[in-house]
This record gives structure tokens, sequence and C-alpha cells, in this order.
């Protein structure tokens, strides 16, 4: 289980990463949609090629609804890895790798500070 305020964290600093990681955006949103992670209505949205938004205002789009859902709840955060280790393309290996490597030094981060509150407290 991932702590929400440190996914949400990784996924702010990755986003860029995950925009650039090649994954096909229909994939992304069917299995976003099979977790309720997005609803039908957010999944039209952000396919409709047909709108006045460009793909990547679209990616832009999803990508704030994952960050939001993460931040209220960190599990989804591991849901959206899997979907990137489904998919796995070099990039997305690359950016799992990363992500997992932020993840666990902020968790590091995190646990040293508290250590250091604690000895002055």
């Amino acid at each position: 289980t991932f702590r929400s305020d440190i996914a949400h964290r990784v996924m702010t600093e990755c986003t860029s990463l995950i925009k650039n990681c090649g994954i096909d955006i229909h994939f992304l949103v069917d299995k976003l949609l099979e977790n309720n992670i997005i609803n039908a209505r957010e999944k039209r949205e952000i396919t409709d090629g047909y709108t006045k938004h460009t793909a990547g205002e679209r990616m832009d789009e999803l990508l704030h609804i994952i960050s939001s859902s993460i931040s209220m709840e960190g599990e989804v955060f591991g849901i959206f890895l899997d979907i990137l280790r489904e998919e796995a393309v070099i990039a997305t290996i690359i950016f799992l790798s990363k992500a997992t490597d932020l993840v666990v030094r902020k968790e590091e981060e995190r646990e040293d500070q508290e250590r250091k509150n604690g000895m002055t407290s």
C-alpha cells in the first residue's frame, strides 16, 4: 500500500515521464475504467478525438484525474503502476523503475525526518 501523500508527489514529479513513455491512451483509459478510477463520461471526454482538445491536453486531463485520485487514496498509485506494467513497453519500464526509486527515497526521507523530529522533541 502506498501513502497517498508520497504517491501523489511521485506522480506529480513524474508527469513528463508518463506523458513521454508512449503508453496508448485508449489502453490506459480502458484499464482505468475497469478499475473504477475514471467513469464512462470521463472516458468519453478523454478518448473523443473530435474535441477541440489536443491529444496532449487530453493526456494532461487524464493524468490530473489519476493524480487527484492518488491524493485521496494511495492504492490508486499501485493500480496505475500495475496498468503500466501490463503495457510493458521499454519507456514504461523505465518510468516504473524511476517511480519506484522515488517512492523509496521519499519514504526514507520521511522516516529520517520523523527520527530527527523524535530526537529533538
